[in-house]
């Protein structure tokens, strides 16, 4: 009985790739309020979301990690070894990038 209880946590414990379909990179930008004031940007394919939220496991710039967005893009969870991290989206914009334009 206990195994079989070991073995159902186990399976119901488990993250499948499936569920983090998206690769994020995660960078630190300094906010507009002065001294203190920093955000964590998490890059998605060509969006950035902005939110203030601090994952140690993540740090301030590392990448690429296994991520997945909720439904209504308010929330980012990134997979860090182990650990979930989970981001509230406080706002998103276009990831922007000098050079030319792509023909």
């Amino acid at each position: 009985m206990r195994c079989t209880l070991i073995v159902l946590a186990l399976l119901l414990g488990t993250v499948s790739a499936s569920d983090f379909p998206l690769t994020a990179w995660v960078s630190l930008t300094k906010g507009d309020r002065g001294l203190g004031s920093y955000f964590v940007q998490i890059r998605i394919e060509r969006t950035m979301y902005i939110s203030r939220d601090f994952c140690g496991e993540a740090g301030f710039v590392g990448g690429p990690y296994p991520a997945a967005l909720n439904r209504g893009k308010t929330a980012v969870e990134l997979r860090t070894g182990k650990k979930v991290c989970k981001y509230h989206v406080l706002d998103s914009r276009p990831f922007l990038t000098k050079g030319k334009k792509p023909e």
